[in-house]
């Protein structure tokens, strides 16, 4: 009697298969016999899987939500690309030999491209080295001060400005000065070299750099410098 013939789709399905299951197959010559799943497996060499990869479609756009395969132990998972870009530069990671291939590069703020805070090196002809303070440091607003700037902003200062020297006079004839004193400018009057006074007094703070001595006959004139 022949075998009742069984179809496909009546055969029962399951969700869990083991690489000790059998799978028909057909070899060459018409032959039907069974293989096992992992024998299939063994089948998939390295080379296979490259050729698989080599004729993947070419996309150098990836997006965020592209995803990457990696291994966890022996556990295959699959996670966005944005969640690998964000392991990689995580606080508690440290990457050694850090380089940008372009002249200029931005680091940005939570609040994104309109504060973003842009190093420009095209100027550079070689390697340079800033060597920072062990200690916070406070960068003023526009263009840093060289040394050509200096006499120009000196020149600049009014009379009486912080900074500024000044001939004065110190109108209590009962102290002595010691050099480095400070004053109040409303203690201080104008004066010239021979002791005689403007009548006005500067505004501020004032430290002497010079020495001034008791008594109304010593001239008690010297140089002073506004420090507030």
């Amino acid at each position: 009697m022949a075998d009742a013939k069984v179809e496909i789709e009546d055969l029962p399905s399951t969700t869990t298969q083991a690489k000790t299951d059998r799978i028909p197959s057909q070899k060459q010559g018409g032959n039907t016999v069974f293989v096992t799943i992992a024998q299939i497996l063994g089948l998939i060499n390295a080379s296979d899987i490259a050729s698989a990869a080599a004729s993947g479609v070419a996309d150098d756009t990836i997006d965020d939500t592209d995803k990457v395969v990696y291994l966890t132990g022996t556990t295959l998972k699959l996670g966005a690309f944005s969640g690998f870009i964000a392991s990689i530069f995580k606080t508690t990671r440290t990457i050694a030999s850090a380089q940008f291939a372009a002249a200029t590069f931005k680091l940005f703020n939570a609040a994104g491209t309109p504060r973003a805070l842009q190093f420009v090196i095209t100027a550079l002809t070689g390697d340079r080295t800033v060597t920072f303070p062990d200690g916070n440091v406070t960068i003023p607003a526009g263009t840093l001060i060289t040394a050509a700037d200096v006499p120009t902003a000196v020149a600049g200062l009014a009379l009486g400005a912080i900074g500024t020297y000044a001939m004065l006079f110190y109108n209590t004839a009962s102290e002595t000065l010691a050099p480095g004193t400070t004053k109040a400018g409303s203690e201080l009057i104008y004066a010239n070299a021979n002791g005689s006074t403007s009548g006005t007094s500067p505004s501020g703070t004032w430290r002497l750099m010079g020495w001034v001595t008791t008594g109304t006959t010593s001239p008690r004139v010297a140089i002073w410098l506004r420090i507030s």
